[in-house]
């Protein structure tokens, strides 16, 4: 009688080559040997393989466990000295050596005060050091003063704060400030963020422009026509 106890638990087991089933087994087999092997459908896992003699009468317990595969990742940030997280696992400042990393893809991220975080995949080969350099990107701020009152501030269509808004951090790119206010019509303009750089944009709102809009609501609700020349 052989019984085979896996880990972990989920692995499949096979005797010479045909799936005997996962976890744990016992199976009754006649004199003679027998090739054991063990997976696990998480290829991080390495196969465990085995021949096995059994004699007469014989009652063989055989516990095979499979170790991960792993490998390493040699990490920088420049500028040096970035926090970096691995999986979401905060690992240290950098640069870094980072060790007993289980095979296969895995995200790190660097984060440095002032700098814009940034995020990528390593992929860990088992038995290798991996190289992995990240550059920083200055922080791009902006500033937002829109009024008079309280209004609304939105960028890219997403609301951020009413009357004055300081963004610390923003992507480099275009971005559509807008400003809003019951009564007003909508101020808009499209700055162009620099990496490093602090980006001041002011809005205001002013009374002609509270004219127009209430003009056109009410255009609107009556139907009234032929004014536009007086605004």
């Amino acid at each position: 009688t052989l019984t085979i106890q896996a880990s972990p638990s989920d692995s499949e087991i096979f005797v010479d080559g045909k799936h005997a089933g996962k976890g744990s087994i016992t199976k009754n087999l006649a004199v003679g040997e027998y090739e054991i092997k063990v997976v696990n459908k998480d290829r991080s896992y390495r196969p465990v393989s085995r021949r096995i003699a059994i004699a007469l009468k014989d009652k063989r317990n055989e516990l095979i466990s499979l170790n991960r595969m792993t490998g390493g990742a040699l990490v920088y940030s420049d500028p040096p000295g970035g926090m970096i997280y691995l999986d979401g696992v905060s690992k240290g400042k950098g640069p870094k050596k980072l060790s007993n990393i289980v095979v296969g893809p895995h995200k790190i991220r660097i984060e440095h005060k002032g700098y814009t975080p940034v995020e990528s995949v390593i992929h860990i080969v088992e038995g290798e050091l991996k190289k992995l350099k990240i550059s920083l990107t200055q922080n791009t701020s902006l500033n937002i003063v829109c009024g008079p009152g309280a209004t609304r501030i939105s960028v890219n269509g997403t609301y951020k704060g009413s009357g004055t808004v300081n963004i610390a951090a923003i992507r480099p790119g275009n971005h559509k400030v807008t400003c809003t206010k019951p009564g007003f019509i909508e101020v808009g303009r499209t700055i162009e963020a620099v990496p490093g750089k602090n980006h001041q944009v002011n809005l205001q709102l002013d009374t002609k422009q509270a004219l127009l809009a209430n003009y056109r609501a009410i255009s609107k609700s009556k139907n009234i026509g032929g004014w536009t020349g007086l605004i």
